[in-house]
């Protein structure tokens, strides 16, 4: 009986053991039994001309970029990336925005082989770091197939909580080096976790929040905080304006839009921009003000009129507050959005 027993649980176990190795299997794709076989047994370096290669031109893009655009040849892919990334390629941030941008190219245009002619670019660009470049790619793959396998999780859960696995796995994948990676991000972070609570500290008024806010940018990009702002101003002001919109609300018009006007200056932006923004403020204030009116018209046309009545004084009332817009707001409604019925972000509408 006892071997009987051992019998059935010896069979039971080989058929859990194929069971697990055939999902390995399936689960194995294709790209990724690639780059196991390219690791083990690396293409042949091609030979190039270097005469080739000196003749070679691009186009470029805003401020003198270089595009990998259409139909380039080996010769053209490589010289790219070295003119591109040769100076930079040190650094690990440069190096995922390279293969980034390979992969892309090479995915699009040889989708079935595109792993095999990333290793030849690799070995010819950059043959000292080719077997590490190409070990970082397979880990750039990875970590975008693990995210798209967890792209309803992540939609799901908080933003804590999606950082969380974010930087997890980023760390699985990456090892140290995703705080280079994602340096960048990794500041935002800093700065909206100090945003948060300096907008929840009640002892500090408006202007020391700006303060505090703006001292938080120079901490994270120092002697770049002002060319950080020029490249993402509105970003900036827009998450300190949505930060403290309880403040905001309780202003009135006037000081509202003398509070916005500071919190704009306080962030960078010159005179002329300031009255284009102000200028922009006055008009949402006054159709926020008609949609308070509509709002409470509406509510008196709705209890006192039904049928086609009831829908021709509607119209009329869209129309002598809102002109043009008048038919957008009907096809809101029609699908059961009411915008001015919404809570309101001052500085954004």
């Amino acid at each position: 009986m006892k071997r009987t027993t051992l019998i059935i649980l010896s069979v039971g176990g080989g058929l859990l053991l194929i069971l697990f190795l055939a999902i390995y299997v399936l689960a194995d794709d294709p790209v990724t039994r690639q780059y196991r076989e390219l690791s083990e047994r690396p293409v042949v370096v091609r030979e190039v001309d270097d005469d080739v290669l000196a003749g070679i031109s691009f186009l470029t893009g805003e401020e003198g970029a270089l595009l990998m655009q259409g139909e380039l040849s080996f010769e053209q892919i490589l010289v790219l990336v070295r003119q591109k990334y040769a100076a930079r390629i040190g650094f690990a941030r440069v190096q995922v925005a390279m293969l980034e941008e390979l992969m892309q190219h090479l995915q699009a245009r040889y989708p079935e082989t595109w792993v095999t002619m990333l290793q030849e670019i690799l070995l010819a660009a950059f043959p000292d770091r080719a077997t590490q470049l190409f070990q970082l790619s397979e880990n750039l793959y990875q970590y975008s197939r693990e995210m798209e396998g967890r792209r309803d999780l992540l939609g799901r859960v908080s933003q804590e909580e999606r950082r969380e696995l974010l930087w997890q796995s980023r760390y699985e994948h990456f090892g140290p080096a995703a705080d280079e990676i994602w340096e960048s991000e990794k500041r935002l972070e800093g700065i909206q976790s100090r945003l948060a609570a300096i907008s929840k500290n009640e002892d500090l008024s408006l202007q020391d929040k700006l303060g505090a806010y703006r001292g938080s940018l120079e901490d994270a990009f120092g002697e770049q905080t002002e060319v950080t702002l020029s490249n993402r101003r509105l970003s900036f002001v827009n998450a300190f304006t949505d930060a403290v919109q309880s403040e905001l609300e309780a202003l009135n018009p006037e000081e509202r839009a003398a509070a916005l006007r500071e919190i704009r200056s306080g962030l960078g932006m010159d005179a002329a921009a300031l009255d284009r923004w102000s200028a922009l403020d006055a008009e949402r204030d006054q159709r926020w003000s008609n949609g308070e009116i509509y709002t409470s018209r509406r509510q008196e046309i709705a209890a006192s009129y039904a049928g086609a009545e009831q829908e021709q004084r509607l119209d009329e009332l869209r129309r002598e507050l809102f002109g043009d817009e008048a038919e957008i707001l009907k096809r809101e409604e029609a699908s059961g959005y009411f915008r001015y019925e919404q809570p309101r972000t001052i500085g954004r509408e």
